[in-house]
């Protein structure tokens, strides 16, 4: 299995121990896939107070990810591309592209879209699959 890139949802899922996501993970990690988080995914999961304490445990296990221009104008291309107005999963399928990696995400039919945008195949996993 390739490195994993978790997006926001999957991150909600990670911090709630959830049953498929962590067997997902297990599998993924026990055949070496790192996990990787984009920073704009902490953005819109953390919320600085101590309700962040579960989701700062499990994030011990993952890398994060800066966003840097080359991502950047790859995520505007794949954004614009599918005429969205959301920066996240652009961003997502755009990190997931360049480490050569999947995506995976509670929000696949998005994804999807931008992960074929730009003429670059992602694999996009769904946890709850």
């Amino acid at each position: 299995m390739s490195d994993l890139v978790l997006d926001s949802g999957a991150l909600s899922m990670f911090a709630a121990d959830d049953v498929r996501l962590l067997a997902v993970l297990d599998v993924a990690q026990q055949q070496g896939a790192v996990l990787l988080v984009p920073t704009v995914c902490l953005v819109e999961s953390l919320t600085g107070t101590a309700r962040d304490a579960r989701l700062h445990q499990r994030l011990r296990a993952t890398r994060s990810l800066v966003l840097d221009e080359s991502i950047a104008r790859d995520a505007a291309r794949r954004r614009a591309a599918v005429d969205g107005d959301d920066a996240a999963d652009p961003v997502v399928v755009a990190t997931a592209a360049r480490a050569g990696a999947s995506v995976l995400t509670t929000d696949p039919d998005d994804l999807r879209s931008l992960a074929h945008a730009a003429g670059m195949q992602v694999d996009v996993l769904d946890p709850r699959d």
